[in-house]
């Protein structure tokens, strides 16, 4: 029996481990868990832009818009957006997150929403109108070279982050024109905190085509990697997502990155050849990674969420209890005090069932001893009597695991919920000014490993060296958590000590 309990104990200790690791660890050091594609066959891809006029002759003209949610700045250098900020409300103060920011003069190629030809790309753009409407704003944008002329027309939403761009190109004679819109992923230069354990920019791209949404880790993307009339394609990151969504017009035959040395990552969308006047209509969205917002625009931006999967339902009923808990309170760190609170209570009549399972192989392991000394001499008699008990109450050994595979699922996804909400960013508590940061003071991993400690002087002896081993390890590993996470952990075992002792002192599992 002894060899049967030290198997389960370490395939429970095992499961734990992997789970930390695979769920948590991997995503707070940056290994993204992707989704292996073998790259198609492509054609040269085209990741260069010549320009017609390199020199900086013309000081460029930026308008600013200026929206509900942020606002869009614009420049006529290439015609395209230079600046677009977000407001986050935190603790009734608001913050601006940038996820793009001016480009340097010498990377031309990198501007957001750029259309680029296969040669001889107009960089000097015209202003050429700019008007208001009740949902939207709009800014039209022309220029000119000796093979086509180009218009844009950029439509901005005022009720949600969808940008629009009409594209209209004109070819001059007898030149064919194969143009192509280039777009960055989102990078937010605020969120290289110190002490977060974890930069907000790390990028994955999103691929849907033929039906099939892929969410690729950088580190996995084939240089020579592309997708033909691909229907969404773009780039997430931690909090925000950048990404074609609508192409009624099907300019997108294909559609590639650029992935530098430096972590920046562009999306190419390569239109087919034209040698007429040819226009279309794109829509893009850009913003946060929010439930509510994005299934709004394109149903299929749900997949680009932390907590998609198998447990996004799980995921998404507590985000939502989150938030009104955060209504009712004020504050995220007590709104993940209470939610963790209500989490144990939901779990409650399982921990009387545990507990009293617990108890009852208690006594079968002391009636296994006595059985084991009473019938030492007589082995066939011993499995008789060991046969019929284990018959009557169960194989011992099983029951510490239910409790822990009980939480798993809640604990997984919740995990990613305060990770990757955008909620959390910014969001202070007491002595924490970053909840989607790690806590600057060590003081919630050392509060876990303290209430792990604690929790071992309420367990088997058998069991109290792993529990003690656990709680180093895990408060070893916390440190590089979101604070919010460690605190609902720390909160969590701390609620599991309370909990066990006074259903062992009251004697209310039976």
């Amino acid at each position: 029996m002894k060899t049967k309990e030290l198997i389960i104990t370490f395939l429970c200790a095992f499961l734990v481990a992997w789970v930390i690791q695979h769920f948590i660890v991997d995503r707070w050091f940056g290994v993204t868990q992707v989704t292996q594609v073998a790259p198609q066959e492509c054609k040269l891809l085209n990741k260069e832009v010549e320009f017609v006029d390199v020199i900086d002759v013309k000081q460029p003209e930026r308008t600013v818009i200026t929206l509900p949610w942020g606002s869009a700045t614009f420049t006529t250098d290439g015609a395209t957006i230079d600046e677009l900020s977000f407001k986050q409300l935190v603790d009734d103060s608001k913050v601006v997150l940038n996820t793009i920011t001016p480009v340097e003069s010498l990377v031309k190629e990198r501007r957001n929403f750029l259309v680029a030809l296969q040669s001889l790309t107009p960089w000097y753009y015209e202003l050429v109108s700019q008007a208001d409407a009740k949902d939207h704003v709009e800014i039209v944008y022309q220029a000119h070279n000796t093979q086509c002329s180009i218009r844009k027309l950029f439509r901005i939403y005022k009720d949600r982050y969808v940008i629009d761009m009409d594209l209209f190109i004109s070819p001059r004679a007898d030149h064919t024109i194969e143009p192509r819109i280039v777009f960055n992923a989102p990078h937010m230069a605020q969120g290289r905190e110190k002490g977060s354990g974890q930069t907000t920019d790390t990028i994955s791209v999103l691929v849907d085509s033929m039906g099939s949404f892929k969410k690729i880790g950088v580190a996995s993307l084939g240089a020579e990697q592309c997708w033909q009339t691909p229907s969404l394609i773009g780039a997430d990151s931690r909090y925000f997502v950048h990404a074609l969504v609508k192409d009624e017009k099907h300019f997108v035959s294909r559609g590639y990155f650029n992935a530098e040395t430096n972590g920046t990552v562009t999306v190419i969308l390569e239109g087919r050849v034209i040698k007429q006047d040819t226009g279309w209509t794109l829509s893009f969205y850009c913003g946060p990674k929010e439930l509510n917002s994005m299934a709004a625009v394109d149903a299929r931006l749900d997949q680009t969420l932390e907590y998609s999967g198998i447990l996004a339902p799980i995921s998404k009923l507590l985000i939502k209890l989150l938030k009104l808990l955060y209504a009712l309170l004020g504050n995220y760190g007590l709104a993940i005090i209470l939610l963790t609170i209500l989490v144990k209570l939901l779990l409650l009549p399982f921990t009387f069932k545990s507990e009293a399972s617990m108890r009852q192989q208690a006594e079968v392991q002391k009636k296994l001893a006595y059985l084991q000394q009473r019938y030492k001499d007589d082995p066939e008699k011993l499995n008789l009597e060991r046969t019929e008990l284990i018959r009557k109450h169960g194989m011992p050994g099983l029951a510490g695991c239910l409790p822990l595979l009980l939480q798993l699922p809640l604990f997984i996804a919740l995990s990613r919920v305060l990770y990757s909400s955008i909620e959390l960013y910014k969001a202070p508590m007491l002595w924490i000014p970053d909840l989607s940061a790690a806590d600057p003071y060590y003081i919630l991993p050392i509060g876990v490993t303290i209430a792990m400690l604690l929790q071992a002087a309420t367990v088997d002896a058998k069991q109290r060296l792993s529990v003690i081993a656990m709680a180093l390890v895990f408060g070893a590993l916390t440190v590089n958590f979101a604070s919010g996470l460690a605190l609902y952990i720390f909160v969590s075992t701390l609620l599991t000590v309370i909990q066990t002792s006074a259903l062992r002192y009251f004697n209310i599992a039976k």
